[in-house]
Order: C-alpha cells, then sequence, then structure tokens
C-alpha cells in the first residue's frame, strides 16, 4: 500500500477499534512516475540532472555554469555532444568569423585574396592592410604597394 492515500469511509462517525468493521477507500496513488532523459527521481522527488561543468542549478533555474578560468568559451565537440570548457582554437575555420581586428593582433582585413607569401603592410592608425608585390630587377628587390 506504499505510494497511495487511503480514506477511512466507515463508519461514518468516530470508529471503535475491535468493535467497529472500518472500512478504507483509496483516493490517491503514484502510478509510473519516470524520470527520463535529463530527468532524475529519488523516492517522489523528480530533479534535472546537471553535469556541473556546463549546466548547474542556480536559484532555482537550470543556467549555463561559468568556467573558472575567465574568457573561455563553450567550445563544440563537432558531433553533437557535450560541449567543453577551453579557448578558442584560431586555427579552425569554423571557429571564427568576421576578421580579427588590427588592434588585437589581426589584419584588420579580409586577406585571403592576397597571393601566397605575400608581404603585408598594417596601418594601425587606419586599420588598413595593404598586399605588396616584390619585383626583382638585377640588383635590388624593390616593395611596391599593388593596392592603395
Amino acid at each position: 500500500m506504499g505510494n497511495s492515500g487511503w480514506v477511512v469511509t466507515s463508519p461514518k462517525a468516530t470508529a471503535v477499534l475491535k468493535t467497529d468493521d472500518i472500512l478504507f477507500a483509496q483516493f490517491s496513488r503514484v502510478t509510473g512516475i519516470y524520470a527520463d532523459d535529463g530527468l532524475g527521481k529519488s523516492g517522489n522527488k523528480i530533479y534535472v540532472r546537471t553535469d556541473g561543468t556546463t549546466t548547474h542549478i542556480d536559484n532555482d533555474n537550470v543556467s549555463v555554469k561559468s568556467s573558472t578560468t575567465q574568457y573561455q568559451s563553450l567550445v563544440s565537440d563537432g558531433a553533437g555532444g557535450t560541449a567543453n570548457w577551453s579557448a578558442i582554437s584560431l586555427n579552425e575555420a569554423d571557429a571564427t568569423q568576421n576578421t580579427l581586428l588590427r588592434s588585437r593582433g589581426g589584419f584588420g582585413a579580409d586577406v585571403s585574396a592576397f597571393a601566397d607569401q605575400s608581404i603585408y603592410l598594417s596601418n594601425l592608425t587606419s586599420n588598413t592592410t595593404t598586399e605588396l608585390s616584390v619585383v626583382q630587377p638585377t640588383l635590388y628587390y624593390v616593395l611596391t604597394p599593388t593596392a592603395s
């Protein structure tokens, strides 16, 4: 009779033990509560399961948990699995978009159309990058800008 609620239906007045027939009727019961996909169950308690690394409970809300290392990001495993906290690899084409500003160590321009092994001239003040071409005369190399 566990996980169920019962009420006395007879007698209607006060029952006398060992004298009155006491009848009970069930008024509630637990039938098949299951915890599945991200939920857990302990007795009559159902809860959201978190991994404690990328998710946690914060003031009764499921939240993304911050890394203990400032400026890290959640990085996809690329297979639809669990993301992990780490630095972003700038080597990966899908990890970045747009152009990295010159003031942040980039070129401040899309240099994908520049020739392989080009020499770049970057101007931090105007945040521009220009490709230089190498002209080889007979004795000396001369660098000339190919763009305005």
